[in-house]
Order: structure tokens, then sequence, then C-alpha cells
């Protein structure tokens, strides 16, 4: 990574899970895309080497040659997988101009018939990657791990990663009716609400829940309704995802939001992020960002098993 650009030199960086570095998107059917980005953050950075950390960590979890525990297939027998590399862009870049960019490169990895699955970065580029996807398939039902909100209504102000939540459903890319926000233990708003609609499901409510009767309320509340996945890597308590900006105790552990994951087979998920990891604060073996990684391959089996459903049932939503 140059002194001027993030994202620009990468022939020597690691790739998810071992798959091809490439751009051409002929035939591609998982892409996933990393998204260096730490211009939007309230509190420390650097942010942007998470794509890097995730990238290195995921040839640890995904080490054996029959799929990752418990996918037990590996996704490249039954799916071409690419890496696209790190999006391009200028340090002096403003943060509207990335997200444009962002939300260009998706657009045009979906509509050559890919699902993506980004790597952050802060958690403002949820706004480029979902300004994408809502351009396919309409208002989106937003699935949003994390321990806080991020609705903070910031009028007049440019994009933030404490923000981004509120400004998807300003923009009307997120129907909040039929989104859910998880894990969540700070209060940006009153206990008993959300102001703009959200079904915030509080960190204690979901862990007493338990990961099995939260996923069936998940499935309830989305249908067959596309849904985008977002998750921040705080959302994990902070003994086991210590390396990021705002760490929070009171959260689920790593077996529990993998168990989640992992019940969430069957949902329309058409996008996916992970986001927040910050290697430099990763003091205990780089254990965040091999949490990170557990939790971005499972999404990338999420979205693979989506599209086979999607193309069992309509074949012209993924063209061939």
């Amino acid at each position: 990574m140059s002194d001027q650009s993030r994202g620009s030199s990468q022939s020597d960086f690691p790739t998810f899970i071992q798959a091809e570095r490439k751009q051409d998107l002929e035939g591609a059917e998982l892409c996933v895309l990393g998204v260096p980005f730490d211009h939007a953050l309230s509190r420390q950075r650097p942010i942007c080497l998470g794509p890097l950390a995730l990238r290195e960590k995921s040839l640890v979890v995904n080490n054996y040659s029959l799929g990752t525990y418990p996918w037990f297939y590996k996704l490249s027998d039954s799916f071409k997988v690419i890496d696209y590399g790190d999006l391009t862009f200028s340090i002096d870049d403003h943060t509207p101009r990335i997200l444009d960019s962002l939300a260009e490169t998706t657009g045009s990895i979906i509509r050559a018939s890919a699902s993506v699955l980004a790597l952050g970065g802060a958690h403002t580029i949820s706004i480029g990657t979902i300004r994408a996807y809502r351009k396919r398939f309409g208002r989106l039902s937003l699935l949003h791990l994390d321990a806080h909100n991020d609705i903070v209504n910031r009028p007049g102000a440019s994009f933030h990663n404490g923000s981004w939540a509120w400004d998807v459903v300003q923009e009307g890319w997120v129907a909040p009716e039929r989104s859910a926000q998880v894990y969540v233990r700070t209060c940006m708003h009153p206990y008993s609400q959300s102001p703009l609609g959200y079904n915030v499901i509080w960190a204690k409510e979901a862990i007493d829940m338990g990961w099995s009767l939260l996923a069936q309320g998940l499935r309830s509340l989305f249908g067959s309704h596309p849904v985008y996945l977002s998750f921040d890597i705080d959302a994990v308590d902070c003994c086991y995802a210590p390396g990021t900006g705002t760490p929070s105790a009171g959260g689920p552990s790593s077996f529990e939001v993998l168990s989640l994951l992992h019940a969430l087979r069957g949902l329309n998920i058409v996008g996916a992020d992970v986001v927040e990891v910050n290697p430099d604060f990763d003091r205990r073996n780089d254990v965040t960002s091999l949490v990170g990684a557990h939790v971005a391959i499972n999404l990338l089996y999420l979205l693979a098993e989506a599209r086979t459903r999607s193309a069992e049932g309509s074949r012209s939503q993924f063209p061939r």
C-alpha cells in the first residue's frame, strides 16, 4: 500500500480463502472485495488494514480440503469464487466520492451476476454497497449485527460510521420495518423504540433467546425479501474481539454468532460485509481478525446457498 493510495499495491497480498485474484468477472459467482477505508471514523485508525488481516486469517480458517466447519463442503468445488482485490482510491479523496466509487464497483460486479462480500474498513462502506444492491433489488431488508445502532442523526454533516444506518433509511434504500439490528448494547435511542422503525433485538434479549430461536424470529421477519447482512466485528463481546475501534462488553461469544449465521441458511441474503476489524488493536494473537475471517467465510457460504435457491426458483435473478 503506497503513501498515495489505498488498494493500489496488491500483487503480494494473500487472497481470501486462496481464491484467484482477478477482476475479470466472466463466470464469477462469489466476489470478495476489499475496502480499506477509514476516512469517516469516529475514533481510532488505521482500520484500513482490516481487509488484509481478514484475508490472512482466512487462510488459517480455510486450511483444510473439506471445507469450513460446520458447512462440510468446499465452496470452490461448487462455485466460482474470486478475490477482486481492493477498491482503489486516493487518500485525498473525500468520503462521498469514495462511496460513489464503491457503489459503482459493486454495481458492476452485481450486473455481472456475482454476489459481493465486502471486507472493511469502516462501517461507512455499507452505504456504498447497499446503494448498489438497492438499484438491483429494490428496497432491502437489513440484518445489522452490531453493538451499536449507528443511527446518529447528523443533519448536513458528511457520512459517518455512526450514522450510516440512519442514512440508508433516509435515502430509501432500506425498509426498517422488515429489518433488524441485533446484539445492540449502546443507547443511541430510548430502549423501547427505534426512531426509524428498525426492529432492535438488544444483546441481553438476543443472548437470553439463544441463537436457534433468534434465527427463527429473523426468518419470520424477513421471509423471502432480499436481505443485506452487515456484520460489525464489535457485535462480538470484546473478550473475543478486542481489535476494533469501539469494543463493547456484554455481547455474544464467537460460538454464538457463528451458530446464528449457520442457522440463517434459507434467507435470501443477496449481499454482505464484515467491517471494523482493526489489527493494530488486536493484542491477543490476532484473535479479532481470526473471528472476523470465520464470520466472513460463513457469510460467503450464506451468499452461495442463497444463489442456489434463487437460481432454482427464478433463473432470471442471476442470469448465466
